[in-house]
């Protein structure tokens, strides 16, 4: 249940070199699942593409890794490839129609904005398949909220909160 994203913006960070995917691959367990957001910029979408889901088909990542992005990553990796498990973002201006657009994209996860996510948000979007982990929470309030919806995992920058929150409840 905990899906946590542990990036921070701190000072503490300054001069931390960033390793690259491929680094990062080699370090983690093989059945890890991985949340692999991808922001190209306007001219380097399709390399960009190319190397991660290079890296998801090559290390044979495709049950533990799905690529994140707006409707043009998700609609380029569907068109060169549509084996790479993918998930629709940008649901902020969409709250009614996104679990239906995922679904269509063939997405296998969704991540809404947790200030859309709701018990019915949940249900449509298990009904059809997609697993629902909202961007993001970072106080008990919201976590629990969250919880109570149905969620099947929280992005958060407090992973040791979200942790404590989920081992009082079981």
């Amino acid at each position: 249940m905990a899906l946590i994203n542990a990036c921070a913006n701190h000072s503490t960070f300054t001069g931390t070199r960033v390793p690259t995917l491929h680094e990062v691959l080699d370090f983690l367990p093989e059945m890890m699942e991985l949340n692999i957001h991808v922001y190209p910029g306007p001219a380097d979408a399709e390399l960009l593409i190319d190397t991660v889901c290079g890296e998801i088909v090559s290390r044979s990542l495709l049950d533990s890794a799905f690529v994140a992005g707006d409707d043009d990553v998700v609609q380029r990796v569907i068109d060169r490839y549509p084996q790479v498990r993918r998930c629709l973002l940008g649901s902020q201006s969409r709250a009614d129609s996104y679990v239906r657009l995922a679904h269509e994209m063939g997405c296998t996860n969704c991540q809404p904005l947790n200030r859309i996510t709701t018990r019915e948000l949940c249900n449509e979007a298990r009904s059809l398949g997609l697993t629902v982990h909202p961007f993001y929470a970072d106080d008990e309030t919201e976590m629990r909220r969250l919880v109570d919806c149905g969620v099947d995992g929280i992005l958060t920058n407090r992973p040791r909160l979200l942790i404590d929150l989920l081992e009082t409840r079981s």
